[in-house]
């Protein structure tokens, strides 16, 4: 039994839902409506017409593939002698020291 909010009969009806999940993600479903006059005799206002609906899916796991960029990185640690940022012939590199950057050793 159903009303709505601008009309004052109440109507009536039957529907219902059939769900089915197979294996592997395969999914159906069966849901109908089928409404009957209201109580006061009349006909069933447009909007409440009958319905069946099915629907049927598959799930598919696809991996996604896309290009990943690789990048080399070359660091040089050195003595800045001057303090300019730069390395000048005169700076010297600083030889077996360990760089870490969260926790991962780079150079070593």
């Amino acid at each position: 039994m159903f009303k709505t909010l601008y009309e004052d009969k109440v109507n009536y009806g039957v529907g219902g839902s059939l769900n089915y999940r197979g294996r592997s993600d395969f999914m159906v479903n069966l849901s109908a409506n089928l409404p009957l006059t209201n109580m006061e005799g009349g006909i069933v206002p447009i909007a409440n017409q009958k319905s069946i609906m099915l629907t049927i899916s598959k799930s598919f796991n696809v991996p996604v593939l896309y290009k990943r960029n690789y990048h080399d990185m070359k660091v040089l640690l050195y003595h800045d002698i001057n303090s300019n940022g730069l390395m000048d012939v005169e700076d010297t590199l600083i030889k077996k020291a360990m760089l870490t950057v969260k926790g991962l050793n780079l150079i070593e």
